[in-house]
């Protein structure tokens, strides 16, 4: 019979989780001074590569033998219970009020159930940050499918080399060896041009962080660490966490999704950082894991997972449609406030009795008839028919089609249709949308009565035909296209959906060599995604010096609004021929410009903005 010598409780790596789980709240709340706050899964996975393992290599000395089925049980009464209640409740609250959202939670449901989720989107070529479509309410579950996956793999190499009568020294050797090999394939496998996403949620390329904290178990296993140490060497090693400490404080301050850096050495640097923090929160003698029990921070902790589980959901669903004024205290209240209490009463009613063995315990009564339904109380067929109905509820709402799921309007005419181009890439055949006959299907013609464009624009005079404009836009220049047209008749506009900034720099030097670019050319990009400062200026590059260039800032409510923004307010300040348009300005307040996404225009947003460009390009 296996025995399991009792671990001790480390009350500092609570703290460490409740830190690392508010800065990812704080990330997905879009604070700026969070941009980097996705570093703080990153320490979660270094986390759990160090508590598992450490599990796994006691139980071993313990018993010369690891229970690979009974560590599976205990993982699965951990995680599951909280993970199928959340599933369950978001798609039954989704089903009933957030009809929009049930169209992606019906291909993510299963994925998510199955912890395969991470593979699901890099298959399906769903970013993590340039979801233009209604965002899924789980796509933070492809961590916890990295995690899950590590712990059916992991323990079964651990038993292998046990088996083989690996020393430790070779494990760790080996283990390090396996890390090193996954943060060359992230660094690989990134490029700046593209979304990073493949090598975000890629097992094989954020392994490195769970493989360091299992090699730090290795080294530094918990139960033979002893509080007895000299006070220069505790001094020192306190010293030494806080500088860990303060970088990866700084780390989620200064670096964002975007960065080269983040995937070139970042990660793994953050890794590292981790895992010396680790090591001195977990020695016994440490008087910064005393500074890390501050009791607010490690009630967070221990609620983390169902933390981490319910905030997106919660973001997402109490969460404007349409926004053009900076989310209120009040709503970032509530909805942190939501997020604690739906984990608070999961972890006391859901988690903690199924992880202390309720359920086993229920079924050993039945086994021996000691429970009979008569004994049943009101209490309990209560939450027996509040969990047949969310589940008979989730069940109807993963059947069958939802209707009224957000469709971003970017016709031309204001309908939700659109035309891709067939190419715009240097080699194809540019077709430009001037080519087409377009008119907005009310004309440009308005009431007098009827205010159009923002009290901040002026209404140009028509512009001569002369003007010899050429503008790179994306879905959201579809719809401005037409209005554009009756201020300045012979404009070229290019708008494609979808259209990236390093895929409008490919089409700018190909219309460059074709001399088809006019002295003036309005780049309208960044709705789709960010881009680096690099791939800012080859694009200003491809336009050359010789003409006046007008970059178009975005309004978007998604995570890389601030980037962008700051990206091209940058590149104007430097740039004499380069002049910034103030979208976002003029549209703010204004959620009459705006579809049910956000980010695609209505007819008077459309107006507003040819207006807006129109007024710019004459002063």
């Amino acid at each position: 019979m296996n025995k399991m010598k009792p671990t001790r409780y480390i009350r500092s790596l609570d703290g460490l989780r409740g830190l690392a789980v508010l800065a990812v709240i704080a990330y997905h709340l879009n604070f700026p001074w969070a941009s980097g706050g996705l570093l703080g899964v990153t320490i979660f996975f270094v986390l759990s590569g160090y508590l598992i393992t450490n599990l796994l290599v006691i139980e071993y000395e313990n018993n010369n033998r690891i229970n690979l089925k009974n560590f599976w049980i205990r993982r699965a009464r951990r995680l599951l219970p909280a993970m199928f209640t959340v599933l369950v409740t978001v798609t039954a609250w989704s089903t009933l009020f957030a009809r929009p959202f049930l169209e992606r939670l019906r291909d993510d449901f299963i994925p998510a159930l199955l912890y395969y989720s991470n593979w699901w989107y890099i298959f399906q070529d769903l970013s993590y940050f340039e979801a233009m479509s209604t965002p899924s309410l789980l796509t933070h579950f492809w961590s916890l499918a990295i995690e899950e996956q590590f712990y059916i793999i992991w323990p079964l190499l651990i038993a292998g080399a046990f088996l083989c009568h690996m020393s430790k020294k070779q494990m760790v050797k080996l283990t390090l060896l396996m890390a090193l090999l996954s943060s060359l394939l992230m660094a690989l496998f990134y490029s700046s041009t593209t979304d990073p996403s493949r090598v975000y949620y890629g097992t094989d390329t954020r392994a490195f962080s769970l493989l360091i904290g299992a090699a730090l178990a290795f080294i530094w296993p918990s139960q033979k660490l002893s509080k007895t140490i000299p006070a220069s060497l505790r001094r020192s090693m306190d010293i030494i966490g806080a500088v860990c400490l303060t970088a990866i404080l700084v780390m989620m301050v200064v670096v964002n999704q975007y960065d080269g850096f983040l995937y070139r050495g970042g990660m793994l640097l953050a890794s590292l950082l981790t895992a010396v923090l680790l090591a001195v929160l977990i020695h016994p003698a440490s008087k910064l894991g005393v500074f890390m029990t501050f009791k607010p921070l490690t009630w967070v902790g221990e609620r983390s997972y169902g933390i981490y589980l319910w905030h997106f959901p919660v973001i997402l669903l109490t969460s404007p449609q349409i926004s053009t004024s900076e989310t209120s205290l009040v709503t970032i209240a509530v909805q942190i406030a939501l997020t604690l209490i739906l984990s608070a009463i999961s972890y006391k009613y859901i988690e903690n009795p199924i992880r202390k063995g309720a359920v086993g315990s229920f079924y050993a009564k039945i086994q021996s008839r000691g429970w009979s339904i008569k004994q049943t109380t009101y209490r309990q067929w209560f939450t027996v028919g509040c969990i047949a109905l969310l589940v008979t509820v989730s069940c109807i709402g993963l059947s069958f089609k939802s209707i009224g799921a957000l469709q971003p309007e970017i016709s031309s005419a204001g309908s939700a249709t659109i035309s891709e181009q067939s190419s715009d890439m240097p080699d194809a055949d540019i077709k430009e949308n001037s080519n087409k006959e377009t008119t907005p299907a009310e004309k440009d013609e308005q009431p007098a009565d009827e205010k159009v464009a923002d009290d901040k624009v002026k209404q140009p005079q028509k512009a001569p035909t002369d003007y010899n404009i050429t503008i790179i836009g994306d879905s959201v220049m579809v719809n401005v296209e037409p209005f554009i047209k009756t201020h300045f008749p012979n404009t070229t506009v290019n708008a494609s959906i979808g259209r990236q900034l390093h895929e409008g720099t490919d089409l700018i030097k190909s219309m460059n060599q074709n001399n088809k670019l006019g002295d003036i050319v309005i780049i309208a990009l960044g709705s789709n995604g960010s881009f680096t400062s690099d791939q800012l200026s080859d694009a200003l590059e491809a336009v050359g010096s010789n003409r006046q260039i007008f970059l178009i800032n975005t309004r978007v409510p998604r995570n890389w609004e601030n980037i962008v923004n700051k990206r091209l307010e940058e590149a104007a300040d430097h740039n004499p021929s380069v002049h910034l348009i103030d979208w976002y300005s003029t549209s703010s307040g204004r959620n009459e410009y705006f579809a049910n996404d956000g980010i695609h225009l209505t007819q008077t947003g459309a107006r507003a903005y040819a207006a807006m460009i129109a007024a710019e390009v004459q002063k």
